[in-house]
């Protein structure tokens, strides 16, 4: 599983890099997108598209539907919320049958941020009463 998080543009990576990531997935990788961006502000939501662009072309980035694995646990757990109040579903791209890639707006890394025992990122609730009928805690 490969994570990359981030909240702000960034320049094209390298070729080889894309390739190094197009390997990762194909033969059976997980990538999660985690943006951390402001409400309003898709400047690393339209770097992360373009790169995706390049890593899988033609495969389409779409949301996941209620239905889909990712959000069922046998754990008595919500879907996982992060700092951002944002959307509950996510997007992904599937390969082969399976979820290969997800895209989340929630900031989930955020939440594990914190300095001693004050936490760096205020914490937004909102979680919706669909986000927990999804993970069956409703």
């Amino acid at each position: 599983m490969l994570v990359l998080s981030g909240d702000r543009a960034f320049p094209p990576w390298p070729e080889a890099d894309v390739e190094r990531l197009r390997r990762w997935v194909v033969y059976g990788g997980f990538l999660l997108v985690d943006d951390a961006s402001d409400e309003g502000d898709d400047a690393f939501g339209a770097s992360v598209r373009r790169e995706l662009g390049r890593i899988l072309p033609g495969s389409p980035i779409t949301p996941v539907g209620d239905d889909h694995v990712l959000y069922r646990t046998f754990l008595p757990a919500r879907w996982a919320r992060g700092t951002a109040r944002s959307p509950d579903a996510v997007d992904g791209v599937e390969r082969d049958g399976r979820l290969a890639v997800v895209v989340a707006r929630q900031d989930l890394a955020g939440l594990g941020a914190r300095q001693l025992r004050n936490w760096e990122h205020e914490v937004v609730a909102g979680a919706s009463p669909s986000a927990s009928a999804r993970s069956g805690s409703a």
